[in-house]
């Protein structure tokens, strides 16, 4: 595929308000001054509390790789990452506490502000539960 430089330029142009995109070949990065009439947020949003959430292991099937057993427990601590989780657990779990950093509502869940999600193994199901503490 073949890019067109000059029809590239105008639509980065127009993106983000400015008239000059590059400075003598070096990138002009993007401040508050750089965005034109776009309103910025840098410096202007408060980011969420943060928060302590319990992960349980409430079920294995199978033999879980990592040797999770059932009633372990893991803590994530404001923005630290439990220590001792495998990868391929806490990555399937992040989005969801990240949603409940936001105060997300499971409404499938019967307990509200505890959700219960299953590890991406296919072949060794391990059940993890996180609840806010």
């Amino acid at each position: 595929m073949k890019v067109n430089k000059s029809e590239l330029d105008q639509l980065v142009k127009s993106a983000i308000g400015q008239t000059t995109v590059y400075n003598g070949g070096t990138p002009k990065f993007a401040d508050d001054s750089s965005i034109g009439d776009a309103k910025s947020l840098i410096g202007k949003v408060t980011p969420p509390p943060l928060k302590r959430f319990k992960i349980t292991v409430e079920r294995v099937e199978g033999t879980c790789v990592a040797r999770h057993a059932e009633g372990e427990t893991f803590y994530v601590e404001g923005d630290k990452t439990p220590e001792g989780i495998c990868i391929p657990a806490f990555s399937g779990l992040l989005p969801y506490i990240n949603a409940m950093i936001c105060n997300a509502d499971f409404w499938w869940e019967p307990v509200k502000g505890k959700i219960r999600l299953g590890c991406p193994d296919p072949d060794n199901h391990v059940t993890f539960s996180i609840e806010e503490v």
